[in-house]
Parts: C-alpha cells; structure tokens; sequence
C-alpha cells in the first residue's frame, strides 16, 4: 500500500498489496513535462547532500556506495544504539529538523505489513501467493521476532529530509545542527 498521512484511517476493510491503477493521460502529460525538471532537482539533491554528509564532525553517515546515483532527498544516519538515535532525532526536533527513524513510519517495515503478516496477498484466491498451489511448499511463517538485525539498523537509522532548494546559508545550518 503506498499512502502518506491518515487518507486510510477509516477504512474497515482489509487492504491488500500490490493494486496499481492507471493514472489519467492528463496527469500523463502533466508528470511528462515535470519530469524534464528531474535531473536539475537530482542534482541540486546530490550537492546539498554531500556537502552535509561531507561536512559530518559528530554523526556517522550510512555508506553511500552510489552517491552519484542516489535521490538523496535524505542524509541517512546510522547509531551505535537506538538510544543515540532518539536523542539526536529529539535534539534536532528542539532545532528545528524533522528527523525520520524508518522504523517509526508505519509503513516501511515489513512488521507494519499486515497484508504479510496476515497472510493475504489478493482479493481473488488464484491471484493470492500466499494460496497458491505452487507456494505451498515455501516458508511463508513471518513473525514479528525475525529480522532482528534488520530491524536493529532501522531503529538505529534517522533521516534528515534534504530539500534541493536549500541556499548555503541553509545547507551550514542544517550542518551546524547536526554538528551540534
């Protein structure tokens, strides 16, 4: 399920994974020609980024093997402890930065799937993996307990949101901040 915010808070029905729908031509056209605008947001993305991750005195940056080819809509940081993690989420909070722990959402870990954990993967039973025949044999037991270490490095993981708009003044800021 791909939703932001509380668009689903009313909903009663169970939700199911994997529904695509074809958007509008008109909003075709429209993504189209926003589009064009990508690689000049990407770019600006990727500087600002850098410069942030690169200018790091006190916190430790994931391992960017792809800088060139990341979104980088975010500077991702990783802690020793999910205590670490909070205290600089709640000390950036206090400076003004909104810092995302992946393993908050709500809808980035598997746990949060219950379309998985519950084991309902389509309305129709010949389009549902979890009940067809061929996957009977395959290890389909999802607990919340697996993927311990996996969900250790979530917890131990903030994200600082990068805008590609940021000036400089705004980039030593957001540094001076985490620095700090």
């Amino acid at each position: 399920m791909a939703f932001f915010g509380d668009q689903l808070n009313e909903v009663t029905e169970p939700l199911f994974g994997g529904a695509e729908y074809r958007v509008s031509d008109i909003t075709g056209a429209i993504m189209r020609e926003q589009l064009k605008r990508m690689p000049g947001i990407l770019a600006d993305l990727r500087k600002n980024c850098r410069t942030i991750v690169e200018n790091l005195e006190t916190v430790k940056p994931i391992a960017y093997n792809d800088f060139d080819g990341a979104c980088c809509v975010a500077a991702a940081f990783r802690f020793d402890s999910e205590e670490e993690c909070r205290a600089f989420a709640a000390k950036m909070k206090d400076k003004g930065y909104y810092i995302q722990i992946p393993y908050d959402t709500g809808r980035h870990v598997y746990t949060d799937w219950s379309q998985i954990m519950e084991k309902r993967g389509a309305f129709h039973p010949a389009m549902d993996p979890f009940k067809m025949k061929e996957n009977q044999g395959l290890n389909m037991n999802y607990s919340r307990e697996m993927c311990a270490e996996s969900l250790d490095i979530l917890a131990r993981t903030a994200y600082l949101d990068i805008s590609p708009d940021w000036t400089n003044e705004e980039i030593a800021r957001a540094i001076d901040a985490v620095n700090g």
